[in-house]
């Protein structure tokens, strides 16, 4: 969980940079330096979050208490992007949770590696 909080930082700076356009959930990953993901590291329970968001039907999310002034809870519906951020050692790779899957489903690997995942980057970020 620390790394993945590290990471949440590096999240903030990217998001306060780029200011995006759009609303969307975001999944936070980190391969504590290694240079490839266990796809397994996703739970089906974040990838469904992230599809229910993406679709018509919508996804309600209930936010974690600890935040103060932070909303109750946030409506995603129809969302053009539902990330997942991986933190590898230098670059953060953005990668939409339909190509995850798509990888995830075909790949004979059990993890995804660096080289394969700036492939099907959404974006990529050096650090």
């Amino acid at each position: 969980m620390k790394y993945e909080a590290n990471s949440s930082l590096v999240l903030r700076h990217y998001i306060k940079a780029e200011k995006p356009q759009f609303c969307m959930p975001i999944e936070v990953k980190d391969t504590r330096g290694k240079l490839y993901l266990p796809f397994n590291e996703v739970k089906e329970e974040q990838i469904n979050n992230a599809l229910a968001s993406k679709s018509p039907k919508g996804n309600l999310i209930r936010i974690a208490s600890g935040t103060i002034g932070a909303p109750d809870y946030v409506w995603l519906v129809n969302v053009k992007l539902a990330p997942v951020f991986i933190r590898y050692p230098k670059h953060f790779i953005i990668i939409d949770i339909e190509a995850f899957i798509k990888e995830r489903d075909s790949s004979p690997q059990k993890s995804l590696t660096l080289e394969k995942a700036k492939q099907i980057a959404y974006k990529i970020v050096d650090l």
